[in-house]
C-alpha cells in the first residue's frame, strides 16, 4: 500500500509553551477537514500549554483561519521582519506572532 503525504503539523515544546513550526495541507485537499484534524492532534500534543506561531503579516487568509481556531495576535511579542538568504538584499517581510491560550 502506498501513502502520499497531504498534510503535516510540526510542534515543539519550548520555554513552557508549544510552537507551531510548520502547518501544511496540500491545496487540493484544503477545505476537507484535514487541517482541523491536524489541529486537534496538535492540541493533544501541547498538553494544555499555550501554542504560539509566527507568520507573514500579509497572509490574511491564514491569520483569519487561526483566529477562527481561537488564536489572537500576540502584541507582547510584537512583530519582526524576516529575510531569507535566497532573497535579494534589502527585501524583508513583516511577520507577526499569534498565541492560543489554553
Amino acid at each position: 500500500m502506498k501513502f502520499k503525504l497531504i498534510g503535516s503539523v510540526t510542534l515543539t515544546h519550548k520555554n513552557g509553551e508549544c510552537e507551531i513550526r510548520g502547518f501544511y495541507v496540500k491545496t487540493r485537499h484544503q477545505g476537507k477537514g484535514i487541517g482541523k484534524k491536524l489541529w486537534n492532534l496538535a492540541l493533544k500534543f501541547s498538553q494544555g500549554k499555550d501554542i504560539v506561531l509566527d507568520l507573514y503579516a500579509h497572509n490574511t487568509k491564514t491569520i483569519n483561519m487561526y483566529k477562527r481556531w481561537g488564536f489572537k495576535i500576540d502584541k507582547e511579542k510584537g512583530e519582526f521582519y524576516r529575510h531569507w538568504p535566497e532573497w535579494p538584499e534589502g527585501i524583508e517581510a513583516k511577520c507577526i506572532y499569534m498565541r492560543y491560550k489554553q
